[in-house]
């Protein structure tokens, strides 16, 4: 068995791992697919086992894989806190640091935390990854960003976070959409509408491993009542923006509603019965045993003090 590995070599075989395709993953490394399968199949040759079992649908691992990825993760973790460690023992105001965040939240919330930052320390270099929240956590697992801005839960244990912002999930549609009829008013005049109206009802949602499908999984499950999917998109955006022409209902957080998300002035929004619906909360997330640098503990501070001010939508 032969352990003389290059960062090269884990960076590929990561990458297979990731995508759970050869050609997916050689897109990413911008390589050829026949040379990145001639490189994973000369580390397999040297380690004398297999690590990915080809299939029809795609790669999986092997037994011996599985230990092999994870002390591929460990070893590009540990470079990466040198890497960190080193840059502290520079100065803080050097060194790199990677965040990562959904697609619409960080372009909603992102932009004035970046240009808090940038003042106070503007030689720190940051790259930015946009991936849903499933993604993300995965990310922060294998060490490929230090922070991730993203809404709760999480599902893995390995991660902590600091909550940063309280949202609260809202019904859109059109205005002339028929299950309108079922909105209510508390004592207050304000108006509302029961999620189990709503059942059967052609829903407008995020995609598998999105937060926001997965709250609207769990709402409509815990309730106990029909969830119809009728159109699953990765933009919050399109999801508001279809609801308000009446494609369907959509729930989503009133800090991501604009006014002109929708495509005319037939957008109708409301709150969710009291007791039915889910705080959206979204917090900054780290991975608990990792190194956080000077420069990265410094982002999440001036995160902690930004985000609470930014407005709603």
């Amino acid at each position: 068995m032969n352990y003389n590995l290059s960062i090269r070599d884990i960076e590929y075989v990561l990458a297979v791992y990731n995508e759970k395709s050869f050609t997916a993953a050689a897109a990413k490394l911008y390589i050829s697919q026949p040379s990145l399968s001639q490189a994973v199949k000369k580390i397999e040759d040297n380690l004398g086992y297999i690590i990915f079992q080809r299939t029809r649908k795609g790669v999986k691992l092997s037994e011996e894989g599985e230990c092999f990825i994870k002390a591929c993760m460990h070893i590009k973790k540990s470079l990466r806190d040198y890497d960190n460690e080193i840059n502290d023992l520079k100065t803080l105001h050097s060194g790199h640091i990677s965040i990562g965040m959904p697609f619409y939240l960080g372009e909603h919330v992102m932009p004035p935390v970046l240009a808090a930052f940038r003042r106070k320390y503007p030689d720190v270099e940051i790259s930015l990854m946009e991936r849903h929240s499933q993604q993300l956590e995965a990310c922060l697992v294998q060490g490929e960003i230090d922070i991730a801005l993203m809404p709760l839960p999480l599902d893995d244990n390995s991660l902590d976070y600091i909550p940063l912002k309280t949202s609260e999930l809202m019904v859109v549609m059109s205005g002339s959409d028929p299950y309108r009829k079922f909105v209510q008013k508390d004592s207050d005049g304000n108006e509302f509408i029961d999620l189990r109206d709503l059942s059967g009802a052609p829903i407008i949602t995020g995609l598998p491993g999105q937060r926001i499908r997965k709250g609207v999984d769990m709402l409509f499950s815990r309730l106990g009542i029909t969830l119809n999917i009728a159109i699953a998109s990765r933009s919050i955006r399109t999801i508001i923006r279809l609801a308000s022409i009446g494609m369907g209902i959509a729930l989503t957080p009133d800090m991501y509603i604009h006014d002109d998300d929708a495509f005319n002035d037939d957008m109708y929004v409301c709150r969710i019965k009291e007791g039915q619906s889910l705080p959206w909360i979204f917090a900054a997330a780290y991975a608990q045993n990792d190194y956080l640098s000077n420069a990265a503990q410094q982002f999440l501070s001036t995160m902690i003090e930004v985000v609470p001010q930014i407005e709603q939508a």
